[in-house]
């Protein structure tokens, strides 16, 4: 079937399927980018608002108490216990759930309040002793419910930088508006291949049949000289190429 082909189409269907492999290798490059770039922006952005929230509980408000009765006692596990709620609720918006969980990996408080507020997930045991190790960027997604969500887990010290280690606070925030961008941007960037794919398969096909033009007249003038007409000659412009030295 290959061979019963011209020469043209077979240029034609092999130019066609290198720029259709070259343009799809460059699109998904540039989906997956984009998408771990929409999600490693997402995952900064929970962690730098959750940030100051956590230690206006774990440490502003403790230290202005102990300013006040003279004493210098670090956050225990009975401190977080006492403000975990707050803290919880504090951490949730919208977009974000939060909860708290102890040493033991008990979940505490549970910031979802209202029926609008996201779900939590129920915590991954894995993810979260690496937290409780002292890991500060523990961050997964999980595919729930039909849904993907992003989940942090954030290591609550008894002090900034200390080794000792409360408890952990997860963050959860469905991806929804995250795969919104990239369903736009994927519609967008397939339609874009396809239209540049169409120009320049027409494109490639122009220049091929440009460029065995010379070739077909020179079919052409054989043939008639196969007839007989041995006064035809093959009139080519000088060129060195292949078809300049078979003419």
């Amino acid at each position: 079937m290959w061979k019963k082909l011209s020469l043209r189409t077979r240029l034609t269907i092999l130019y066609a399927g290198l720029l259709a492999l070259l343009l799809t290798i460059l699109g998904v490059t540039f989906f997956i980018d984009t998408r771990n770039l929409l999600i490693e922006n997402t995952a900064s952005h929970i962690r730098a608002t959750a940030k100051p929230i956590i230690e206006h509980w774990l440490y502003g408000e403790n230290l202005s108490s102990q300013a006040i009765e003279g004493t210098k006692k670090k956050p225990d596990s009975k401190y977080l216990k006492k403000i975990s709620r707050q803290l919880a609720r504090d951490l949730t918006s919208r977009n974000v759930v939060a909860i708290v969980l102890d040493k033991n990996g008990k979940v505490i408080a549970n910031g979802k309040v209202l029926e609008e507020e996201p779900a939590p997930v129920s915590p991954n045991p894995f993810y979260y002793r690496r937290a409780f190790s002292g890991e500060n960027e523990v961050t997964y997604i999980l595919s729930t419910d039909n849904k993907n969500v992003l989940v942090l887990l954030i290591p609550l010290r008894s002090a900034p930088g200390s080794d000792h280690v409360l408890g952990v606070v997860q963050l959860s925030s469905p991806l929804t508006p995250v795969e919104r961008i990239l369903y736009r941007h994927g519609l967008t960037l397939a339609v874009g291949t396809l239209i540049t794919l169409i120009l320049g398969t027409a494109l490639g096909l122009l220049l091929i049949s440009s460029a065995l033009s010379e070739l077909r007249h020179m079919i052409a003038t054989c043939q008639r000289i196969t007839e007989g007409r041995m006064d035809q000659r093959v009139h080519l412009p000088q060129r060195s190429d292949e078809v300049g030295q078979l003419a």
